[in-house]
């Protein structure tokens, strides 16, 4: 309301009810300053276009999904498996490295039926980040969970990625939360 423009106006009808006002924030000077500009322009008859931002700050008549996921989010690096790994290895010490890697050799290629693979590859992954986080709390000098909470915390994350799992597929890993609960 500071500029005397209805929250409903369209650009239209603002640069039409506009009046120039003195302005004390130096903000709102500048946008009275183009919307003068634009009044003294003239306003055309034609109609408008839609213009969509691109990565290199040209705009382009046709929309394209991947240039606009581009611009809304924060790109962070691709982290290849490798890193996962050397990860994983400094976490658990250098003591048992032979063991690590039979461990992650099985990740890696998976075993027989494809959902026992994606379920041994999710759990992987979530007791990497439940370990990983566990340790930045203790750096920190945080409380840290007791080993039962965060293994029912690990139970609960699994199974309910288990039953969007199944939902959302189709059937295709119905036998997924029997493996889970069939476990040793």
């Amino acid at each position: 309301m500071d500029l005397g423009i209805p929250i409903n106006s369209t650009v239209e009808k603002a640069i039409q009810i506009y009046r120039a006002r003195r302005h004390r924030v130096h903000s709102l000077r500048l946008v009275d300053r183009e919307i003068m500009a634009l009044k003294n322009k003239g306003l055309n008859q034609l109609d408008d276009i839609c213009l969509w931002k691109r990565e290199n700050r040209e705009f382009k008549t046709y929309f394209k999904t991947s240039h606009t996921w581009n611009l809304v989010r924060n790109p962070s690096p691709k982290v290849s498996w490798e890193v996962w790994i050397g990860t994983i290895k400094h976490l658990a010490g250098h003591g048992e490295v032979y063991e690590w890697d039979r461990v992650l050799r099985i990740v890696e290629k998976g075993l027989h039926k494809r959902s026992s693979t994606v379920l041994l590859r999710y759990c992987f992954q979530a007791v990497a980040y439940a370990i990983w986080h566990e340790r930045n709390v203790r750096r920190v000098g945080e409380a840290s969970q007791p080993a039962t909470c965060l293994i029912a915390k690990l139970d609960k994350l699994i199974r309910n990625r288990i039953s969007s799992l199944r939902r959302r597929v189709g059937g295709k890993y119905e036998k997924m939360m029997e493996d889970w609960f069939d476990r040793d």
